[in-house]
């Protein structure tokens, strides 16, 4: 019989890899916590996603804003192209031909509304007209030293960016109109609050132009490298609720979906593991735990001579629970007589109507608690199991283990003696460990002593044997059928064999079965042959 350790604390349950750990909770207190627990999943879901979309924003802005840093250089490159190729055209804008001069810039520069030489403070020979020199800003003439950009009053009803270079000692005025600028804004992206800062203007993206100077703290800027130009514009903070709910809608609907359902299975969960005594409650009255059935052999024979019943538990979810975690908590709350009522029903279901395939004088061992002693109802069912097992042509034999001190009282005797008069046999099991001694066997009397599997475990051809042997003669010596556990090596039944040992029980000669595979093998161990002493 495996040896039963109890468990005290819910991180060792939790490292058995069983739910012992879960928290009772009421029904209320489940609800609550279930839509606590959606509630921030769907928060974190919605956080998330507002993060990714404000990133992505913020990221389409900086190339947004890129872009019409860009076009705007490209504008002002041509506009130096042209202030570098006007000295070669010279002759064609001096000529006084207007139409010459408009052919000349749209063939070439298509973004230049006009192209002046500059004579000291006045307009040379140029493509504008007399009335349109007069709108040349005077302060434009009054240092031709400058190379600069900036934006002045209107020149052809329109905004005007005037280029003022100076190249080969000549000093030319290139006129660009800003509704090419305007168009740098209808490229992808670009933000209603952002402008472009030109000398000591800014025009920005909805057409209109602010004279002023000098960096915003509130603006993101960018500056060209080549050129007095620059973008700036508001990086986006937030996302107002009402677009992000109409950009989001799929992603919204799955956050619901995924919280929802997390929610959902920690009720569920919660509701059918709320607590070890209730899990194991409920495993009890739903029939969860089935006996298995490890045969003994015979020492001298090797037939089979009796078979001990072990509880296993397969739970629905977290598949077979230990016995060392299950069985020292029946005995905790009082369980172990339901638990024992469920194993003998079930032990008469398995073989009630395979009975008649056991030979005649085959061991049929239960193992019982102290608690066992005190259940009014035990005698009543092991009676009702023995008559329907035909236990007359069997041995019952009960297997005491004591995990907690044994007292000896009268009603413990009685007990005894209504056991022996219903010809039920007892076992000391798992002989030398916990609170098993001396003091057991002249109290309980029994007539089997089951050694620990700790003890065969010390069999071995480097071994030192002089206890388990000391545990064999005075099982001998007391008259005691031996019954060895955990037999596990040909080395260890080559031993027990020569030391006369009763009965041998482990894994060397069969693991605990179902009743079907049980079954199975009694049908073969009755149709066998009989072997050779």
């Amino acid at each position: 019989m495996p040896n039963l350790i109890k468990t005290t604390t819910l991180f060792s349950q939790i490292q058995q890899k069983t739910f012992f750990g879960f928290v009772v909770m009421t029904g209320t207190v489940k609800f609550v916590v279930a839509i606590f627990l959606s509630l921030v999943l769907l928060a974190s879901g919605l956080s998330f996603i507002a993060m990714h979309q404000l990133y992505s924003e913020q990221e389409n802005a900086r190339v947004a804003a890129q872009s019409v840093l860009s076009y705007a250089e490209e504008l002002l490159a041509e506009a130096s192209d042209a202030a570098k190729s006007s000295l070669q055209a010279q002759q064609v804008l001096c000529s006084g031909s207007m139409a010459q001069d408009q052919a000349f810039l749209l063939n070439h520069y298509p973004h230049i509304q006009a192209i002046s030489f500059v004579q000291g403070n006045m307009i040379g020979c140029s493509s504008l007209t007399v009335a349109q020199r007069k709108k040349v800003p005077p302060a434009l003439l009054s240092d031709n030293a400058l190379k600069e950009a900036s934006v002045e009053k209107l020149l052809f009803d329109m905004p005007t960016l005037y280029y003022l270079a100076n190249i080969q000692n000549n000093t030319l005025l290139v006129n660009i109109s800003t509704s090419f600028i305007n168009n740098a804004f209808n490229l992808d992206g670009v933000l209603p609050n952002m402008y472009l800062q030109i000398g000591g203007a800014q025009v920005w993206s909805d057409g209109s132009i602010i004279y002023a100077s000098g960096d915003d703290d509130h603006f993101m800027h960018l500056r060209s490298a080549t050129f007095p130009v620059s973008v700036a514009w508001q990086s986006p903070l937030s996302i107002p609720w009402y677009r992000f709910i109409a950009e989001n809608s799929s992603l919204i609907a799955f956050a619901v979906l995924v919280s929802t359902l997390c929610g959902y299975l920690f009720w569920r969960l919660t509701g059918h593991f709320t607590s070890s005594l209730m899990v194991l409650q409920q495993a009890i009255s739903q029939r969860q735990i089935h006996p298995f059935y490890q045969p003994f052999f015979q020492g001298d024979t090797g037939k089979i001579a009796g078979f001990e019943v072990l509880a296993r538990w397969k739970h629905p979810v977290y598949g077979y629970v230990s016995p060392d975690i299950f069985i020292p908590l029946a005995e905790q709350h009082n369980l172990i007589g339901p638990l024992t009522r469920l194993l003998m029903q079930q032990i008469t279901t398995d073989f009630q109507k395979a009975i008649h395939l056991f030979p005649d004088g085959l061991y049929i061992c239960i193992n019982i608690s102290a608690q066992n002693c005190l259940d009014p109802h035990f005698e009543m069912d092991i009676n009702d199991m023995m008559r329907k097992l035909e236990a007359k042509k069997r041995h019952i034999v009960v297997e005491v283990t004591e995990r907690h001190p044994l007292h000896v009282t009268p009603q413990l005797n009685e007990w005894l003696a209504a056991l022996r008069r219903a010809n039920i046999s007892v076992a000391l099991d798992d002989f030398g460990t916990g609170y098993s001694n001396l003091a057991y066997i002249c109290a309980l009397q029994p007539e089997f002593l089951k050694i620990d599997k700790m003890f065969v475990s010390q069999i071995d051809n480097n071994t030192d044997t002089r206890l388990v042997e000391s545990v064999i003669d005075l099982a001998k010596k007391m008259r005691l059928k031996v019954i060895a556990e955990g037999v596990e090596t040909q080395a260890q039944v080559d031993y027990l064999r020569a030391k006369n040992v009763d009965f041998m029980q482990g894994y060397f000669f069969c693991r605990p079965l179902p009743a079907e595979d049980f079954i199975k093998r009694m049908r073969l161990e009755v149709s066998a042959p009989p072997s050779p002493a």
